[in-house]
């Protein structure tokens, strides 16, 4: 197992509402270091208190955002939202993947998609978070 974090603090990844709720920690949490969010509501919530969309331009961390473009549930012009409003951000839409498209069980699945966006999540926290530091308890 991997955790990525350092004494410094912590990269967040969230997917469906945990990724809204990752948006929202990083904007609001200075022990946050970066956060990828998969398939965010990124719209939505105008009843809850705290709405994603208020916090995309205060995000100062490093943030990777990505979405299947077929997507049902987060609509490709809110990801086109979110990249104007947090521009230092990198906001990915797959073509041809809809809403679940990195989770195996889902029937959205999308094997290409999928091996993409986890090898941009592990080449993203590696640049942006402080190497892991491993103790061997064995």
């Amino acid at each position: 197992q991997v955790e990525w974090n350092s004494g410094e603090g912590v990269g967040l990844l969230g997917t469906d509402v945990g990724g809204r709720i990752a948006l929202i920690a990083a904007a609001t949490r200075d022990w946050v270091r970066s956060v990828v969010a998969v398939s965010a509501p990124l719209t939505g919530d105008e009843g809850r208190e705290h709405q994603v969309g208020d916090h995309l331009g205060h995000l100062t961390v490093p943030v990777l955002g990505l979405y299947g473009a077929e997507g049902d549930l987060v609509e490709a012009s809110s990801v086109d939202e979110a990249q104007r409003l947090n521009d230092h951000g990198q906001w990915l839409l797959y073509e041809g993947a809809g809403h679940g498209f990195l989770d195996i069980d889902d029937e959205q699945y999308s094997a290409g998609a999928a091996e993409d966006a986890w090898a941009r999540i592990l080449a993203f926290f590696e640049a942006t978070l402080d190497d892991p530091v491993v103790v061997d308890l064995g």
